[in-house]
């Protein structure tokens, strides 16, 4: 049975969750955090191998969860409904939203719906080749195959969509994930992520609450917000979900009295995780990749396929090992039956010539 992990390297923790499921989930069932600020590839390589022992799986398929602050997210309203032209349109904006040359980056676009004037919504999410490249190589190393390099943003709307609820279909939720170095700023509906932002404090800042750093993170909960109304729908969300690390109750209620929204916790479930850390990106992804962006490189997949076709020639060949053997087996099992049969016919010739003696000679 294929076991798939997924593996999430932020600049303070990895984090491997052994997922399970057969639905439209995949679901963690388990997980391993470990520290790993400062340490080089070499060593996060080693404490994921080691993970992957604890996690008792073997060679698993992995899906890379890349953390928000890695990628660039922008919101494009673009006037057409053909997707041959929202590819070609995104293609000539690309060179607009990020400094460097097309080769260098991998991207994807994921069409959200029409606006009010009935262009197209699109939620472009790009990053750099060479991040992809190094996260791939260290869980290449441990010995996983890669399956799929996605955002984790979208397993944050994944596993939160399910407890927000709607009273109304057109009903939109803010979720503020907090991880150790940052926190995810993502609005959603039922049905898609409609945007996401990074903001640079996390629940390491938090705690300390140094420099007061709790104004700060407020301005930037309304700059995004802003940015949101700005960009996108000028609809307030129905409701705040807070996920992730626990960084106390006075930021909830500072958040529900600034916003004048309720504001509910979401409270991972998975043993293992450190309280400054969120598994809310690793605890669910869905098992169908056309619902989350995907950046897997051509050489990621390609080395993939060899993968998988060198597992496939290593049954194949061990099924053909095993038929011959059978067929060996059956062939001299009857070589070895005549020949047990040919003996005892020439014991018993000898045996009835013994008994006969001489008879025709006396006849």
């Amino acid at each position: 049975m294929k076991q798939t992990v997924i593996v999430q390297i932020t600049e303070s923790f990895l984090k491997v969750a052994l997922v399970r499921g057969n639905g439209a989930f995949l679901d963690a069932s388990a997980c391993v955090a470990e520290p790993i600020r400062g340490l080089s590839d070499a060593l996060i390589t080693e404490k994921l191998g080691r993970a992957l022992k604890d996690l008792k799986v073997r060679q698993p398929m992995a899906v890379v969860s890349l953390s928000r602050n890695m990628l660039t997210v922008r919101n494009l309203h673009l006037p057409s409904q053909q997707e041959s032209e929202i590819r070609q349109m995104v293609d000539l904006k690309l060179a607009r939203i990020v400094p460097y040359k097309k080769e260098d980056i991998v991207f994807h676009s994921g069409m959200v719906g029409a606006d009010d004037s009935g262009y197209t919504r699109v939620l472009l999410s790009v990053v750099k080749t060479d991040v992809v490249r190094r996260y791939a190589a260290i869980v290449e190393h441990a010995g996983c195959v890669v399956e799929r390099v996605v955002l984790s943003s979208y397993g944050v709307w994944q596993k939160l969509k399910g407890t927000a609820a709607p009273q109304d279909p057109a009903d939109i939720f803010l979720a503020l994930d907090i991880d150790a170095d940052f926190t995810d700023f993502i609005i959603f509906s039922s049905s898609a992520l409609l945007f996401t932002r990074s903001i640079n404090i996390g629940a390491q800042a938090l705690i300390e609450n140094k420099d007061g750093v709790l104004p700060k993170f407020m301005a930037e909960v309304k700059q995004s917000l802003m940015m949101f109304y700005n960009e996108e729908m000028n609809r307030k969300p129905a409701r705040v979900l807070m996920s992730g690390a626990r960084v106390g109750e006075a930021l909830a209620r500072r958040i529900a009295a600034d916003l004048a929204v309720d504001v509910a916790w979401v409270q991972g479930d998975l043993p293992g995780v450190p309280e400054e850390a969120s598994d809310t990106g690793i605890a669910r992804i869905s098992a169908r990749e056309d619902q989350e962006a995907d950046f897997v490189l051509t050489e990621i997949q390609e080395r993939k396929n060899l993968s998988r076709t060198v597992r496939e020639l290593v049954l194949l060949g061990g099924l053909c090992v095993y038929l011959l053997t059978i067929g060996y087996g059956f062939y001299w099992g009857r070589v070895y039956y005549q020949q047990n049969y040919l003996t005892k016919v020439r014991e018993k010739h000898a045996e009835v010539t013994r008994t006969l003696g001489d008879l025709p000679q006396k006849l």
